[in-house]
């Protein structure tokens, strides 16, 4: 029985400072002690430093784990947003053979609650606790290459190790890529949601809400496990914020195509830096330029009347005071 709650991610130097701001904000708002296993190739001492610095702010345990590339040599990635270090997390069960559970998490979030009640979550008889996702995939066979229409997104896990060394070698990972390479759209998420199928235990969403759900008229999938009610009371209060894709607070911090709780990331940012960091982000940011950036590549979005719904119900969960 561990004293700590064990949680992974995999980053390489350029995403440290983002992982800095997650394990400042995971340590502040737990009550248990966090130890943070770091899935790297080669990170730099500078990098590992900053890492450390962070426990000025909180305690909590790291440990810094070297993964061999070849390891994952077999394994392709695509999409310009993910990084070949995703796919780390499909060792975890391997390179802890003792471990028997623990929380995998991307380094693109801010944790707002305390994951020791995640951690408290029973996973025993399923492989994972997972959020659902509502992404539609859009891909031939769909229905034959998926278990499960329940989608989930990768982002948060509740590992059960044992449960998946027993049935799912990593070479089982591999071959799934391999096999269906040309039809997965999301990368190793795709490959977890077919290697775990239907043997996951869907979580609250509050523990993975992304930008997707603060769209008040966005049409979600009938077969959605979440209800409206659920829906409304994640975003108003989440306890994590995934900033997917290519909208990170970094990127793009004000303008309507901000990410909500985007002032949440500087809010942790400055503690990480000592310095206050919005103010520089804001004026750094080309926000005309984006604007006809966007406007030149989708038109008829500001002919919708929704656009102008969507960026007043975003208004609403920036956090303006940090």
């Amino acid at each position: 029985m561990t004293s700590s709650i064990p949680c992974f991610l995999a980053i390489n130097d350029a995403y440290v400072r983002h992982a800095c701001v997650m394990i400042a904000s995971a340590a502040c708002n737990s009550k248990s002690l966090l130890k943070f296993y770091i899935l790297n190739a080669s990170l730099s001492a500078e990098s590992k430093s900053e890492i450390e610095s962070v426990r000025k702010i909180h305690n909590f345990e790291v440990e810094y784990v070297r993964i061999d590339k070849r390891l994952i040599e077999d394994v392709q990635i695509r999409d310009e947003h993910i990084t070949i270090e995703t796919c780390y997390r499909l060792l975890i069960p391997t390179i802890f053979p003792e471990m028997e559970k623990a929380i995998y998490l991307d380094a693109d979030m801010v944790v707002r609650h305390d994951l020791a009640e995640l951690w408290a979550e029973d996973v025993g008889s399923f492989y994972a606790g997972v959020v659902e996702d509502f992404i539609h995939v859009k891909i031939k066979n769909y229905d034959s290459i998926f278990p499960s229409r329940r989608y989930f997104n990768a982002g948060v896990l509740l590992l059960n190790l044992r449960k998946i060394r027993e049935d799912i070698p990593f070479a089982r990972f591999v071959e799934i890529e391999s096999r269906h390479r040309d039809s997965l759209r999301h990368q190793d998420q795709d490959v977890l949601n077919i290697a775990l199928g239907n043997n996951v235990k869907y979580l609250p969403l509050k523990w993975n809400v992304t930008f997707l759900y603060f769209n008040p008229r966005r049409r979600f999938p009938k077969t959605l496990g979440f209800t409206k009610t659920e829906v409304i009371a994640a975003r108003e209060d989440p306890a994590i914020v995934h900033y997917i894709g290519s909208l990170k607070p970094w990127r793009v911090p004000c303008g309507f195509m901000a990410p909500p709780y985007v002032k949440e990331y500087f809010k942790y940012l400055d503690m990480v830096t000592g310095r206050k960091n919005y103010a520089e982000a804001v004026k750094k940011f080309p926000r005309v330029r984006d604007f006809f950036s966007y406007w030149w590549r989708h038109p008829f979005f500001f002919m919708r009347p929704k656009t102008y719904a969507l960026m007043r119900a975003r208004r609403k969960f920036p956090i303006e005071s940090v």
